[in-house]
């Protein structure tokens, strides 16, 4: 109800009390019992999602379906997980031509993954600070790579004086 009379909201609010007093009152009372015990709010939480899961997941399913915008996600991803603006990104990508740091392939119409340091606390960092460990970007081969390495050098060092060991 718009509030732009007092007196129209009162009355309006009254006859939705009168019309719904009974859902009014149980609400109510099972919100009462409830109150300061969150033991009991959490096991009535997960009692009622239970029996409510497939309402819940259709539910989550119709929202994902009126809301996908894959633009607008990859923007709030970029500035969750990396602390970046899409415009961040791209001059970074420009910067390097559009390529991969490390092996100078393209992106073939896909999004190259942000390469950033694996510093302790990296996921509980604020966006700003996310930033500063931001090495450049990868394709999804180099930047794999470079995780399962876990960014050590000496293994990287290693790896190539095998392959050099074995050229032929």
């Amino acid at each position: 109800m718009p509030r732009k009379n007092k007196e129209l909201e009162k009355e309006y609010n009254k006859n939705y009390h009168k019309s719904h007093k009974e859902e009014i009152v149980a609400r109510h009372k099972k919100n009462s019992q409830l109150t300061g015990n969150t033991k009991k709010k959490s096991t009535a939480l997960k009692s009622w999602r239970e029996s409510h899961k497939y309402e819940i997941q259709e539910y989550q399913r119709k929202w994902r379906k009126e809301h996908n915008n894959p633009e607008e996600n990859r923007k709030q991803w970029l500035r969750r997980a990396y602390g970046l603006s899409t415009q961040e990104y791209e001059d970074m990508l420009v910067s390097q031509g559009h390529v991969c740091a490390i092996c100078g392939n393209s992106r073939n119409g896909k999004y190259l993954p942000v390469d950033h340091k694996h510093v302790p606390d990296y996921e509980t960092m604020l966006p700003e600070q996310k930033r500063k460990h931001i090495r450049g970007i990868l394709c999804s081969d180099c930047n794999k790579a470079l995780g399962l390495v876990k960014d050590r050098v000496s293994i990287l060092e290693r790896m190539i004086q095998y392959l050099k060991d074995y050229d032929e």
